[in-house]
């Protein structure tokens, strides 16, 4: 079975591990031959990358900026920024996760509903017309965003409300 499409999952550096719900999407998603894409911070990143091996799937790509990654918990190929052209002068892990959006046909984000760095994940996406499951784990919602008027609606009801 060859991959159908690229998922890159992110989130808040405040959110430290996938809860059932994420679970049982990452699952569903392996199950049906996705690429997933994480990062190779700590927290989030790592207990991606151990659910992930967990399930034994070979469809991930680890995405870092650094020379070696800091987490690849199971040996997958490792993907890196090109460190010039319009990301050169970026920070480290701005590369990285531009590298991860231009790479991705879509996106799971799980945000805690004030990281601006998650939120500038989500209007990437969104600006290259990917759509993008945001899943607010402490306000137990989940919304798939495809337009700017989507995001800002998801920022008025959780973010900004009356």
């Amino acid at each position: 079975m060859y991959p159908k499409k690229k998922m890159m999952i992110v989130g808040s550096h405040t959110i430290a591990e996938p809860d059932r719900r994420v679970k049982l999407m990452i699952s569903k998603l392996c199950g049906e031959g996705w690429h997933i894409l994480v990062g190779d911070h700590s927290g989030l990143d790592a207990a991606l990358q151990e659910y992930l091996r967990d399930m034994h799937t070979d469809w991930v790509r680890v995405y870092t900026a650094r020379p070696r990654p800091q987490h690849n918990l199971d040996g997958w190929p490792v993907r890196r920024p090109p460190r010039e052209g319009r990301w050169g002068g970026a920070p480290r892990h701005l590369q990285n996760t531009l590298a991860m959006t231009a790479a991705a046909d879509c996106g799971m984000v799980l945000w805690d509903g004030r990281s601006m760095g998650t939120y500038f994940v989500m209007a990437s996406l969104i600006e290259q017309g990917k759509s993008v499951w945001v899943y607010l784990p402490d306000r137990g919602g989940a919304h798939t965003l495809r337009t700017p008027e989507d995001l800002e609606k998801l920022l008025r009801a959780y973010v900004f409300p009356k």
